[in-house]
């Protein structure tokens, strides 16, 4: 390998660029810490033009990239090691379904229109009460091809030591544990887990004539995307008061 030593070289035409060549698949080894103008490194003036907008990356090999340039308001969110950073779209907050007010002697209150990517769906029930004499709250929900009316596995219980195995639903305290006249506020939360698996959890109060606190958390499998969700008994016949409402949000 020659060697060349010069502390100055200039091109010897005025207004011609200094070309510095290697032959066959050699390319020019610049030492690290080399200056432009005098100063070390690149500076980012002297980068090759690109595109209005785009982001300097590394793929997954470890070669430079570019991220692609997003659209107004979207924000660069991460997608892990080994994926390109993407600019998307940032979630504005819950959506809530139209607010159901429930009606006299009906049997469940329903929630369609769940939109596709949902990750969380909650659903409440404000100051409502039954006409059974022993019944308990519970939820249901399902997918393009109806609700599910089996395969809850979880547990509720009223706050002591027994617990209430799930089957047909989702029942916050226990399924049979309530009477015509109490009032209760109950809230679910159904949080996508993977896949179409989610899990459910859930808490509310009586309040009326006593009160009694009510729990309960399990999961649910559907067989498609979940875009719906009811409310209703335990045991999906008990009727309802025409009293209190039924808010559903997700996002």
């Amino acid at each position: 390998m020659s060697e060349l030593r010069a502390d100055t070289i200039t091109s010897a035409t005025d207004n011609t660029d200094l070309e510095i060549q290697a032959r066959g698949t050699g390319v020019p080894n610049l030492e690290s810490g080399f200056k432009v103008g005098g100063t070390a490194g690149l500076p980012v003036s002297e980068l090759r033009s690109g595109t209005d907008g785009e982001l300097i990356t590394w793929d997954a090999s470890g070669n430079p990239t570019t991220v692609a340039v997003g659209t107004a308001s979207q924000v660069l969110t991460s997608n892990g090691a080994g994926a390109a950073p993407t600019f998307q779209t940032l979630s504005t907050g819950p959506t809530e379904l139209t607010q159901q007010s429930i009606v006299l002697n009906s049997t469940s209150t329903e929630f369609t229109g769940i939109a596709s990517g949902a990750r969380f769906v909650v659903l409440s029930a404000i100051n409502f009460a039954a006409n059974s004499a022993a019944w308990g709250p519970a939820v249901q929900i399902g997918d393009s091809g109806g609700f599910e009316t089996s395969g809850y596995n979880g547990n509720s219980t009223n706050g002591d030591a027994t617990t209430y195995a799930w089957s047909a639903a989702a029942s916050c305290g226990e399924p049979n544990g309530l009477n015509s006249g109490d009032d209760l506020n109950v809230t679910w939360i159904c949080h996508h887990v993977t896949g179409n698996s989610w899990c459910i959890s859930c808490w509310g109060s009586k309040y009326s004539p006593s009160n009694k606190q009510l729990f309960g958390q399990g999961f649910k499998q559907l067989s498609g995307e979940l875009d719906r969700i009811r409310f209703t008994s335990s045991s999906g016949a008990d009727t309802f008061a025409a009293q209190g409402n039924v808010h559903v949000f997700y996002w």
